[in-house]
């Protein structure tokens, strides 16, 4: 859409914008239309003032995104490029509007895609670190990728701290997988694995659930440790 706005009165409309807008020339064209009344009401101080600018202070103005709404009350998200011209033997602002109501839809649906990811990613953890349980999310090298809060807890350390650490280092101190890992038995068998553990004289039952990506391949290990000492005495 394409107008040359002269003192603050539209002079020149192309048909582009007649059709967009839904007001015929003669309508923008008179002496009573005001032409902030095509300018959404949470943009028009801001248009307002860069009119001021380019009219008594002969500024230029780079480009900036703004909202209009048409005869019939729909709003369109667009993009005002002006620039000075001389017209009619005074000073105008030429005007081209490009709408970009689209890409502001899919914007805003990403955003708020990104915060229905950041919610349930969230709550996803809160679950995690609800269980008491030792869980984790293992690679197949035993790198923690995930831990909940009573991993953490259980070697002292934060959860961020763990991530990348290789599990038989932090917790066993150990510079190869212990045996009867059932992180190992698992990516052997590419199915569900519990062993029960014995480590500094208490007794563990240990699981490792393999993930797949796309291709069928293991990837990582739901990996869960629960203390079972006292039910064993």
């Amino acid at each position: 859409m394409v107008f040359i706005n002269k003192t603050g009165r539209y002079v020149y409309v192309n048909r582009r914008f007649e059709e967009i807008m839904g007001y015929r020339k003669e309508e923008l064209y008179a002496d009573d239309f005001d032409f902030m009344t095509l300018i959404s009401p949470e943009s028009r101080d801001f248009v307002l003032k860069t009119f001021q600018k380019q009219n008594l202070y002969n500024e230029e103005v780079s480009p900036f995104d703004f909202s209009l709404i048409t005869k019939e009350g729909r709003r369109i998200d667009a993009i005002l490029a002006t620039k000075l011209i001389d017209y009619d033997g005074g000073r105008a602002v030429i005007g081209v509007i490009t709408d970009i109501t689209e890409r502001k839809v899919a914007e805003r649906r990403a955003q708020a895609h990104e915060r229905d990811i950041v919610r349930k990613a969230k709550e996803w953890q809160d679950t995690f670190d609800a269980v008491t349980d030792l869980v984790t999310v293992v690679s197949n090298d035993h790198k923690f990728i995930r831990v909940n809060r009573a991993a953490a807890v259980a070697v002292g350390m934060k959860p961020a701290e763990l991530i990348g650490k290789k599990c038989y280092d932090v917790i066993h101190g150990l510079n190869t997988p212990i045996s009867g890992c059932p992180c190992e038995q698992s990516m052997v068998t590419q199915k569900p694995c519990e062993n029960e553990i014995f480590d500094h004289g208490r007794t563990y039952i240990a699981t490792a659930s393999p993930i797949f990506d796309d291709q069928g391949q293991v990837t990582s290990f739901a990996h869960t440790v629960k203390d079972i000492t006292e039910s064993k005495s």
